[in-house]
């Protein structure tokens, strides 16, 4: 039997088809999230009437969350009327070191375990001190 060139492509085709292939694929989570799954950490920067000085060092630093060796950055601190705000993303649950460095901060918060994908880390500044507290986004 004689094939022509079209023939020998039709072939070829046909065996492709009925061929699986292994194509690498990334499991994605579709339902809700899981609680040991990264989150987005929103910093808000609450100061009061007695801390321009530290409103002032704060804008466009950055906050750190650091763990073991593993470090995570903030957005530049911006600041909106007299509230400042930064994110940080990926941020696996655990304990960290909450650093800013611009004032010297550094103080232990934990990143719970939660289904939220959103936590919030309140920063008060004020005259005698900066106390940090964690928030889930329902609170």
């Amino acid at each position: 039997m004689k094939l022509n060139t079209s023939g020998y492509i039709l072939a070829i085709l046909a065996v492709l088809l009925q061929t699986t292939f292994a194509i690498a694929q990334k499991e994605v989570w579709i339902g809700p999230a899981k609680e040991d799954s990264p989150k987005t950490v929103t910093v808000r920067i609450l100061p009061n009437a007695n801390s321009r000085s530290m409103i002032d060092k704060l804008a466009d630093s950055t906050a750190v969350l650091q763990r073991r060796a593993k470090e995570y950055v903030s957005t530049p601190i911006k600041f909106k009327v007299s509230e400042g705000a930064c994110s940080i993303e990926q941020v696996v649950p655990g304990k960290y070191s909450l650093e800013l460095p611009a004032l010297d901060f550094d103080t232990s918060i934990q990143i719970p375990r939660t289904t939220e994908n959103d936590v919030t880390l309140i920063v008060r500044l004020k005259k005698d001190g900066i106390s940090a507290k964690v928030l889930l986004a329902k609170q």
